[in-house]
Order: structure tokens, then sequence, then C-alpha cells
């Protein structure tokens, strides 16, 4: 008998892994305390596949760069009128010591051409969430005021308008987040975000190309808005039929280390199941795989390693095939199967292959 760890209750609950695109800048390639802008018009940031849209140009620039540097909540006495220089690319958000964030600059007066974007690949298609946070200088400009802008007071705000496109450019919906909001008459009740806010994306719907980003102000005057327009992003999830982050080469996904030939359905080898599979997904993050000896099965991000058999009729736990490389070994979880399989409840992929033949 195998000596391997087995459970036979099937959690459903269970959150093992994500199949979610998390894109966190974390495969930017950027120093300590530096920033990124690009350097040409129409340049693109890319974290896991998504594309973050900046452009550089005559001196200035437009769009999302990235940045990493620590957290930064200026006193009074700290903020002045050259903040905005560095100021800009900083955040009030808590940053880790590695962390890259990203840094929007959304510029009114430079046309719909340079509005902030971010771009999903073909096939993620279902927007998640996003971690946002005010910048350094915005908050402090709103804390404090400045030269060109209020410090904010009774029935001040500050909104950030999260717009979803299609691929023809046309609207999913909109998810509004006020990033300060003092419109409420007891001033406990203010808000100045100074740290990352997760922001439900889920109603943008689920044929999602594109997200796009505007800001808006009660400061605001004859030549458009005083307050800083900017914010930062910490991460960006989106869900989709690209079950593989990276395709042509071997990946760590969420259903083990798989070299795919494909965005949404295609032969994957999985070393995690010692074989070759074609893999079909679902924007909802679940998956249909055929195995040539197994036959279809079906798991989700959050299931996995739990893996429903069609051709077994039941749900098995799956183990690490690098754990025996002789053989895929597979928990049973139907107690009706135990006077078949003389190892119950472990068995062999070629076992159960068996035992479905003969059914």
């Amino acid at each position: 008998m195998k000596h391997l760890t087995c459970t036979t209750t099937l959690l459903f609950a269970s959150a093992l892994a994500s199949s979610a695109v998390t894109a966190d800048f974390s495969d930017v390639s950027l120093a300590r305390d530096t920033y990124t802008i690009g350097d040409d018009v129409g340049v693109t940031i890319a974290s896991k596949g998504m594309e973050f849209s900046v452009s550089n140009f005559d001196g200035y620039w437009v769009g999302i760069g990235c940045a990493s540097f620590a957290t930064e909540r200026p006193s009074a006495e700290e903020y002045g009128s050259d903040y905005f220089f560095i100021g800009q690319y900083k955040t009030s958000a808590t940053v880790g010591s590695a962390q890259n964030y990203g840094v929007v600059y959304y510029g009114e007066y430079f046309g719909p051409d340079y509005i902030p974007t971010v771009t999903f690949p073909d096939g993620l298609t279902c927007p998640e969430s996003i971690t946002i946070a005010n910048s350094s200088y915005t908050w402090a400009s709103m804390k404090y005021g400045d030269g060109f802008a209020k410090k904010f007071g009774a029935g001040d705000w500050f909104l950030l308008t999260i717009s979803g496109l299609d691929a023809a450019g046309n609207s999913t919906g909109t998810v509004e987040v006020y990033l300060a909001d003092n419109r409420a008459a007891d001033e406990s009740a203010w808000v100045l975000v100074d740290d990352w806010t997760k922001v439900d994306l889920t109603g943008l719907g689920t044929n999602v190309k594109s997200l796009t980003f505007a800001l808006s102000s009660s400061d605001t005057g004859t030549w458009g808005m005083n307050t800083p327009s900017y914010f930062n992003i910490a991460s960006v999830e989106a869900y989709g039929t690209y079950l593989w982050p990276v395709v042509g080469a071997w990946d760590d996904s969420w259903y083990g280390e798989v070299y795919a030939h494909g965005n949404s359905a295609d032969w994957v080898y999985s070393r995690y199941n010692a074989s070759w599979q074609y893999a079909v997904g679902n924007a909802d993050g679940s998956a249909y795989f055929y195995d040539p000896l197994l036959g279809w099965s079906y798991t989700d991000h959050s299931l996995f390693p739990y893996v429903y058999l069609f051709n077994l009729g039941g749900w098995v736990w799956t183990y690490d095939a690098n754990r025996d490389a002789a053989n895929r070994w597979f928990c049973l979880l139907d107690n009706s199967l135990a006077g078949s399989f003389a190892d119950y409840p472990y068995s062999t992929a070629a076992e159960i292959a068996a035992f479905a033949s003969h059914q």
C-alpha cells in the first residue's frame, strides 16, 4: 500500500490556489527608489500580459508609469511647492521593501488619445478587482492645500471612475471610487484614502478588453480640475479562458507547472499530472481537461487538486506526480468504490482507467 496522505472529505470551499491573472508590476525591472514613464510616445508597461499605457513627450508624460518608492505621507512642513517633482511618483499607501506599483496620471487636457488604459491579453475578459490608493502628491494636496489646489473641507470629494470597454470599444459599465469624500455632515465620517483599497470590478461584466480611468474633483476651476490628477495601482486581477499567463514556455500556474501551446484551448503538458492534456478554459476560472488515459475531467481554481473524473463518475484528490515518477496516484473520494480497488482509497491512473473501461 502506498504511504500517501489522503483525505476523503471534499472541501468545496477551500481556496487552494487561484487561476486569476494578477498584474502587480513585480515583473517590471525597476531599481528601488526609481520610476519609469517610458521614453517615447505610446510606450506601454507590461505586467503578466496586461499592458499599461503611458506616453512621454515634449517634457510631459501621461498614462500609467511604474515606481518603487517607500511609503510617504509628508507633514505640512515637508509639503511645499516643489514636492510635485518627486511626490507625483510616490504613494501614500503601505509599500513592501521591494514592491513596485503603478503611477497613474490622468491628463484631461491631452484628449481622448491619452486616456490611461489597461489592456487585457486575448482570452482574459473578466476583471475581478483593482487595488488602488492616493499618490503622495495628491494626498498631501488635499490634506494641506497648496498654491494650485485647496485644502479639502466640508463637501469636497475626489472621484475615480473606472470604465470597462469591450473589443469594439463599447462601454460595459463603470465603477466609481471616492479617493476622498467629505460629503457627510459628520466630519468623523470624512474619508481621505491613504492605503491600498481593493475595488470589486465584477460589475463590469465578462467581456472586457480594457479598463480606462478618469478623475474628477469638487475643486474645479475655469481651466479644469485643481486637485492633482494622480493615483496609484498595486494590482489588477482578472479571469478568463486565458488559463496560462505564459504561453510557449513552462509556467507555474494554478494547475501546477505546465507547458502551454495556446491561450484558451490547447494541448498542455502538466508536470503535476505527468501527462499531455487538452485544456478548455471557462470565463469563471474553471476548466475541462482531456487526458488520453483518464478521459475528461473538471476542476477550477478554488478546487484543484480536487478533480472530477467523468469516466470514474466521482471526485479524486490528485497527487503531484513528482512524488512517484512511475505512477500517477489519486485519492478516491467515493466510498462506494472501496470494493473495486485493492489499495482503496488510493489508486493509480492505470487502475482508474481499467475500472472505467469495465463499467
